[in-house]
């Protein structure tokens, strides 16, 4: 059944409700005020008021011209404005942005966001026609189909404009047959479409490779126009037409980059941080000598506080010397890491443990972003060092998430390896994998210290909730296993369980 979603402007706008709030509340402040004082004093909230109304009327009048409603039908879809009611069909929009990401609310994932515009070619409405609604995570997008179905057209006229001898373009590209050509600020680059040699999505761009450079030669907003369909085009020809892997050759061996986290302090930072660092205890020496020569001295709590002044600013200024450089690379092959202290690299096929941490920062209960620390051991048998890092950000790294189930999914493989030998393969302090099921010790219904087989067929519901894993055993009600998930190699042996789960047989052998 077709439904009608708001893909537009909602009077439920949260600066809609906050400016009529104020409005009304400085509002009913100076009509009292004026009653009983007088209406000069009442100039204090009644200005407020009169902006807050200002305000108000016209994000009312803003949201009253852009509210609009979509509704899905078997070959197009229905507009709704204040214009009137329109039907088009697919073969009617000429060009596709769509982007869908996730709103956070402190640092929580709450429901996702659909947004993008179609590029009508025909009708009165001509023109772009921007979208953006949301849904639940746990629902299916109300739209998915209808806009899946539109990307397939335009994909096919793309293609067949293309053979036709004519380009395709977007926002700073053009696609023809003779490759990808790509216009920046003060320069044009062309790539033959022989020296592309892969595309992806990273960083909710498309990123272009070409031969012999490990760093992205293109990077194309993911949600602007006819961006995912340059990815498809460009992944459909190398899937066609595969070219020769030149990853080993690039970056030491790591492969092109994938993506990059620099957190390093820039150079001015550093030169005003060591001018404040000297000038700053000069001062304060400065007054604290002043205050020595004062008859009645100097109260103890400013000397306390001009003797910090004295010691922080340069203990400070070494910290952020010492940080200076911070920068984390994934590539194709392996991940490298650049601090003060040198570089360290390491292939995935090294990586022996890894571990992988969360936390939620509040102050004050006030959320103010996330921790994410990654460890990367290599396997004994391998010569490398291990590498850590650390970052800050709001909310959530798409990239660092997909770099974790990555890294889990190539552990996993090892680890299913050594299982399918009948060796046990141990995942978490109370876990361990075994060729008949999950070793569980010490948790939930079982004794203290004892060892509990669950076999796989009976493993029950499972979940992961405020960083802490929940397994559960058929019939019955309570948790067999609970485990944080911040332990070594968490994430591979949840993976591994997911392979071993989703098997044709539900086994370890059948993985």
């Amino acid at each position: 059944m077709s439904v009608r979603v708001s893909v537009g402007t909602s009077f439920g706008d949260a600066a809609l409700i906050v400016l009529g709030f104020a409005a009304g509340v400085f509002a009913a402040i100076a009509v009292p005020v004026t009653v009983l004082v007088g209406p000069l004093p009442a100039a204090l909230p009644g200005v407020p008021a009169l902006l807050a109304l200002v305000g108000f009327l016209l994000r009312y009048r803003y949201i009253a011209r852009n509210r609009r409603w979509v509704t899905p039908t078997d070959d197009g879809f229905v507009l709704e404005d204040r214009r009137g009611t329109f039907e088009f069909t697919d073969n009617m929009v000429s060009d596709l942005a769509a982007w869908t990401k996730v709103r956070y609310h402190n640092g929580s994932p709450k429901a996702r966001v659909r947004t993008g515009a179609f590029v009508l070619n025909v009708g009165e409405l001509a023109g772009d026609f921007r979208f953006q609604y949301e849904f639940s995570l746990k629902a299916d997008d109300p739209l998915g189909e209808m806009i899946e179905r539109v990307f397939h057209k335009v994909f096919d006229r793309a293609k067949a404009e293309i053979a036709a001898g004519n380009p395709v373009a977007g926002e700073g590209w053009e696609f023809d047959r003779d490759g990808l050509h790509v216009t920046t600020v003060g320069r044009e680059e062309s790539f033959p479409l022989a020296a592309v040699t892969a595309v992806d999505v990273v960083d909710k761009k498309v990123v272009v490779w070409v031969a012999r450079r490990a760093e992205p030669s293109v990077r194309v907003p993911a949600g602007s126009r006819n961006a995912l369909v340059l990815h498809k085009l460009l992944n459909d020809d190398l899937t066609a037409n595969p070219r020769p892997s030149a990853d080993e050759e690039s970056a030491g061996g790591l492969g092109r980059v994938i993506f990059e986290r620099d957190k390093s302090i820039d150079t001015v930072t550093l030169v005003v941080g060591a001018v404040l660092a000297m000038v700053v205890p000069l001062i304060a020496i400065g007054l604290l000598l002043l205050g020595l020569n004062d008859p009645q001295g100097i109260p103890a709590k400013l000397v306390i506080i001009g003797l910090a002044f004295v010691i922080a600013p340069p203990i400070m200024w070494v910290a952020a010397w010492f940080a200076r450089v911070n920068v984390f690379r994934c590539h194709s092959l392996g991940v490298f890491h650049h601090t003060p202290r040198g570089e360290k690299w390491l292939k995935f096929q090294d990586i022996g443990t890894f571990t992988y941490k969360g936390t939620r920062n509040y102050t004050n209960g006030a959320y103010t972003g996330t921790t994410i620390n990654m460890t990367f051991e290599p396997h004994d048998d391998v010569d490398a060092v291990r590498i850590h890092y650390s970052t800050n950000f709001k909310n959530a790294d798409e990239e660092l998430d997909n770099l974790r189930d990555f890294i889990s999914r190539v552990i996993a493989g090892h680890m299913l390896n050594r299982l399918k030998k009948r060796k046990s393969v141990i995942w978490t302090s109370k876990m361990r994998f075994t060729d008949e099921g999950i070793e569980a010790t010490k948790s939930g219904w079982l004794k203290s210290g004892g060892v509990h087989l669950i076999p796989y067929g009976e493993i029950g519901d499972y979940r992961i909730d405020d960083g802490v894993f929940y397994l559960g055993v058929r019939g019955e009600k309570k948790w067999a296993v609970s485990e944080p998930v911040s332990q070594p190699n968490f994430f591979p042996g949840f993976v591994l369980m997911l392979m071993i789960l989703n098997s044709p047989k539900g086994d370890a052998a059948d993985a």
